[in-house]
C-alpha cells in the first residue's frame, strides 16, 4: 500500500478507530497506541477491500480484535503501578454515557453493537467483515440488546 493511500485512509477513519479503541481500553494513550497498531496492520497486510465501507469495517474489526487481545494480555500480566492518569473528558456528556454503556458489555457483544449502532453496518455485513457466522453475530446482537435493556432498566429504543 502506498503512503498516499495509507494517509488518506488514516485521515478518513482514524477518529472512528480511536473511538472503538477508547471504548475497549479506556485511556487516551492506550487508544492512540492501538490506532497506530491498527494502521500498521493495514499497511503490512494490504487487504483487498471493495469500497470505503469495507475499508472502515476492516479497520473497526481489526481495532476490536487488537483491543481484545490487549485486554487479555493485561489480565495475564497485571501492572503493579496503578497510578491513575486523568483522561480528557468527552466533549458531550452523552458521548461519555454511551462509552460507559458500551464498557458494560462483554467484549464480543461490544464489537457488534459498535459496528451496528455506531457505524451502521448490517448484521450480515458484520459477519462477513469479521469472519464470523451470521448466527453468531445475531446471537451476540440479541445478548447485547438484552444486557443493554437490563442496564437501562427496561427502557428500549
Amino acid at each position: 500500500m502506498d503512503r498516499q493511500r495509507l494517509r488518506q485512509l488514516y485521515e478518513q477513519h482514524a477518529d472512528a478507530v480511536y473511538r472503538v479503541c477508547f471504548t475497549y481500553l479506556g485511556t487516551a494513550a492506550d487508544s492512540e497506541d492501538a490506532v497506530q497498531e491498527v494502521f500498521l496492520r493495514l499497511m503490512k497486510s494490504d487487504p483487498v477491500l471493495e469500497g470505503e465501507r469495507d475499508e472502515r469495517g476492516w479497520l473497526i474489526v481489526t481495532a476490536c480484535n487488537y483491543c481484545k487481545s490487549q485486554l487479555r494480555w493485561r489480565k495475564r500480566h497485571p501492572v503493579a503501578d496503578t497510578e491513575s492518569h486523568p483522561e480528557q473528558p468527552f466533549h458531550d456528556s452523552s458521548d461519555a454515557e454511551i462509552m460507559e454503556l458500551l464498557a458494560g458489555l462483554p467484549d464480543d457483544c461490544r464489537q457488534v453493537v459498535i459496528m451496528h449502532c455506531c457505524e451502521g453496518y448490517s448484521l450480515a455485513e458484520i459477519a462477513r467483515l469479521s469472519g464470523l457466522k451470521a448466527s453468531t453475530v445475531r446471537s451476540r446482537w440479541f445478548h447485547a440488546r438484552k444486557k443493554l435493556k437490563n442496564i437501562l432498566g427496561g427502557i428500549e429504543e
